[in-house]
């Protein structure tokens, strides 16, 4: 008989299922989680464990379950082997290089990493003057410096960043986050200029 991982009976017909092996490598429970212990020497044989609750082995902070081991959660640019490190720190708009093998902001939806930004250990879609927002910290993470900028409610009732009254909002640039300082300068005027009037 085939070697069955999950038996069904249909009709009363006996069916033999068969898990792809990718099914059996991401499981969801990692073996160690299965073991118990009532101290942390109980777990050293699985690194980057500790007991968790005094119940069972899991991963220490910082580290994240990836099949069968715990692996360093990573900020931007730390070492990483898999997509999971780094989003566990950085968000879904993030991934490990496969190239770099390095933690990065990236959106495989829009323009890859040149449409994210890293910000107080998150990262966000870059944001222009003007452009719909949810929170002030996908606004602050486009621009310097960040107290200058709001997720504020327009006239319209809906929610743009918007440079605040007498303040100046300077863009950071793709440029400037990979290490190089070109800015762009904005201010409430070019906002205004644009007809976006906003409530403050």
């Amino acid at each position: 008989m085939a070697n069955c991982m999950i038996f069904l009976v249909v009709s009363g017909i006996f069916l033999c299922v068969q898990l792809s092996s990718a099914q059996v490598v991401h499981h969801t429970n990692p073996f160690f989680r299965d073991h118990p212990c009532s101290k942390h020497q109980d777990c050293v044989n699985f690194p980057n464990t500790d007991c968790a609750n005094g119940a069972h082995c899991d991963c220490k902070k910082n580290f994240v379950a990836v099949e069968s081991e715990c692996m360093a959660i990573g900020d931007v640019n730390a070492e990483c082997k898999e997509d999971l490190q780094c989003s566990s720190q950085l968000g879904q708009l993030s991934r490990c290089s496969s190239e770099s093998h390095k933690c990065e902001c990236y959106d495989t939806k829009y323009n890859g990493k040149n449409s994210t930004i890293a910000f107080r250990g998150t990262c966000y879609y870059r944001k222009n003057l003007g452009d719909r927002c949810e929170t002030d910290n996908e606004c602050e993470a486009s621009f310097t410096p960040p107290e200058n900028i709001k997720c504020s409610v327009t006239s319209e009732n809906k929610k743009v960043c918007n440079c605040l009254t007498g303040k100046t909002c300077t863009a950071v640039s793709a440029a400037a986050v990979t290490g190089f300082s070109i800015l762009v300068t904005f201010s409430l005027i070019s906002l205004l200029a644009l007809g976006r009037a906003v409530v403050v």
